[in-house]
């Protein structure tokens, strides 16, 4: 953060004043490489670049985006390194994006560096999310509807399937809204999201999701947001996002969920009024 001072010469006073809440952003340059691995990593995170995926070589994203060669592979290489992306050699080989998710950490780890990013994810999400499948289901199009549908349908069979397609549901649902300004927030927590969701996935010993669960919430969205009732939409996304949060609670907690308990947030998100 830059700081501007008080214009030299000025007098005292008002304007010292003014001038010393004044703040910008630093507008430092960042490495290209880092650029681009960023972008890609939200592509991935957004479930524009689905698991299995393939990328472009590097000489043709060099080409395409006007970078050097070393600059790809170094961006390329930072993805590899977090395990999103790996590569294979051969004739059919390339650099594909990860079906597996990225190394865990310790739950002491993911408890220092994720336990508040968690709740304030959650708070923000809670606050956009259910007011946009509230407006989804007065505005959606035909077409939106359908996808919405078909959506809420899918039952992910790997971390990472599950993740792409988390995503691609509720961007769908925050673009049916029809309001730019919930997709871009949307998009941006969703971004944010995926910093830490496979780390805490995996410490909790699912590597395969609940594909039960994950369908029986989404369809129940996205069955409202169809049927064009918004106040069934408004509750089930909010229903669908408290369960989530408790679930990752509980993974940093460190607790294990009964057979009981699991089974009653199911009922309770299956899309019933």
């Amino acid at each position: 953060m830059l700081v501007l001072p008080a214009a030299p010469g000025m007098m005292s006073g008002m304007t010292d004043s003014r001038h010393a809440k004044l703040s910008i952003e630093s507008l430092q340059p960042r490495p290209q490489h880092e650029v681009l691995a960023e972008a890609l990593q939200r592509a991935i995170a957004l479930g524009q670049l689905s698991p299995g995926d393939q990328l472009p070589t590097e000489r043709a994203l060099a080409e395409l985006l006007g970078l050097g060669r070393m600059t790809v592979g170094r961006a390329l290489r930072e993805l590899a390194d977090l395990g999103l992306v790996v590569t294979r050699r051969g004739r059919a080989g390339g650099t594909f994006v990860s079906d597996q998710p990225r190394r865990p950490k310790t739950r002491l780890q993911a408890v220092r560096q994720f336990g508040t990013d968690v709740e304030h994810n959650f708070e923000f999400r809670l606050s956009v999310e259910p007011v946009a499948a509230g407006l989804a289901a007065g505005r959606a199009t035909r077409a939106q509807r359908r996808r919405l549908a078909e959506l809420g349908r899918s039952e992910p069979e790997t971390l990472a399937m599950y993740r792409a397609l988390d995503s691609q549901f509720h961007l769908a649902v925050a673009d049916a809204c029809g309001n730019p300004l919930f997709a871009e927030a949307v998009r941006e927590a969703r971004a944010q999201f995926f910093a830490w969701a496979d780390t805490l996935w995996m410490l909790s010993g699912q590597l395969t999701p609940d594909t039960a669960m994950f369908g029986h919430q989404h369809q129940g969205i996205a069955d409202a947001i169809v049927d064009g009732d918004a106040a069934a939409a408004e509750a089930r996304m909010r229903a669908h996002l408290l369960a989530s949060r408790a679930s990752y609670q509980e993974t940093l907690r460190g607790d294990v969920p009964t057979a009981t308990a699991a089974a009653t947030r199911k009922r309770s998100t299956r899309g019933t009024p």
